[in-house]
C-alpha cells in the first residue's frame, strides 16, 4: 500500500530536476530549526468538534508546525516530525471512523491524508521547492476530516 501511495506521491509532486527552494528547503541558508510552538490556544477560528484520539493526536502533531512562519524553520521541524506525521495518519486510517459520519466518506478522507503525508515526507527527502504547498495540502486533507465531522454534529437533532 504505501508502495502504490509512494509512486503516486512520486507522480503528484512531479520529481525528477525540481528546482531548490529558496528559502525553505536543504538549499536555503543554514538555520538551526527551533522546537516547534506549542499549539496555540483554541480560538474561534481554530476550534475544532471534540476530535476522534486518532485525530486528535494527528492534530497535535500538525498544528505547531502548521502554525509556524513559512520558511526554513517550519520545513526542518515538519521534516524531523515527518515520523510522527506518518504513524498518525496511519492510526488515522486504521481507526473505525467515527459512528455519526459516512464510513466511506471517512475512509476516502483517512486516505487522502495518508497519501498527503507521503508528500510531504517525499519533498522533505529531495528538498523540493514544492514544500509550502505539499504541507498547505497536508493541513487541507486534515480540515476535510473536519469537515466530515462537523457536517455531522450539525446534522445531529
Amino acid at each position: 500500500m504505501h508502495k502504490t501511495l509512494l509512486g503516486l506521491a512520486l507522480v503528484m509532486i512531479g520529481c525528477g530536476g525540481a528546482a531548490r527552494p529558496t528559502s525553505t528547503g536543504p538549499g536555503a541558508a543554514p538555520e538551526a530549526a527551533p522546537p516547534p510552538p506549542p499549539a496555540p490556544a483554541e480560538d474561534e477560528a481554530h476550534a475544532h468538534p471534540d476530535l476522534p484520539p486518532a485525530l486528535a493526536a494527528f492534530h497535535d502533531v500538525l498544528a505547531p508546525r502548521w502554525h509556524m512562519e513559512p520558511g526554513p524553520a517550519r520545513f526542518e521541524a515538519t521534516c524531523e516530525a515527518i515520523d510522527d506525521l506518518v504513524e498518525a495518519s496511519d492510526a488515522v486510517k486504521g481507526a473505525p471512523p467515527p459512528a455519526t459520519v459516512e464510513a466511506e466518506a471517512w475512509a476516502a478522507a483517512a486516505d487522502e491524508l495518508e497519501t498527503g503525508v507521503v508528500v510531504v515526507a517525499m519533498v522533505c527527502e529531495d528538498g523540493s521547492a514544492q514544500f509550502d504547498e505539499a504541507f498547505a495540502s497536508l493541513h487541507d486533507d486534515f480540515h476535510r476530516l473536519l469537515g466530515l465531522l462537523e457536517g455531522a454534529a450539525a446534522d445531529a437533532p
